[in-house]
């Protein structure tokens, strides 16, 4: 019996940090992602001297096909889609996350590694429901 209770409490303490892991990489392919798509986004601004124009989530915006990685065409790790979000009165230049179904603990642990750690300020901030990463200030 007490070696049954023993490999129970392991299996739990495996599992715990599994999921720790599982997180972890999870958080850093996002943010992985998100920097080899602004990077594209970035180059095609510098060669064109504009930004490409406002796409619908999932979509690959106008001039941007064969720049981007493949993961725009993928889920997120975080799950739900891409979006690309250019509107100039805002002026909101931005990869979006949308229809995400990670928690704000999560997201905001993205945001500590890819920005200030303030879903609120900075580079990567929440906007509602979508999580917006910001190319321009």
């Amino acid at each position: 019996m007490v070696v049954v209770v023993i490999i129970g409490l392991l299996a739990v303490l495996a599992v715990a940090g599994l999921q720790r892991v599982r997180e972890r990489t999870m958080i850093s392919r996002t943010a992985n992602d998100l920097r080899a798509m602004a990077q594209a986004f970035e180059a095609y601004n510098l060669e064109n001297g504009a930004w490409p124009p406002d796409a619908a989530p999932g979509a690959i915006p106008s001039g941007m096909a064969g720049r981007l990685p493949a993961a725009w065409n993928q889920p997120p790790s975080v799950g739900g889609l891409w979006e690309w979000d250019y509107e100039p009165a805002t002026p909101l230049v931005s990869i979006t996350l949308y229809q995400h179904r990670a928690t704000l603990a999560q997201m905001t642990a993205l945001d500590r590694l890819i920005d200030d750690g303030n879903p609120s300020t900075g580079q990567f901030r929440i906007n509602g429901a979508e999580w917006n990463f910001r190319l321009t200030p």
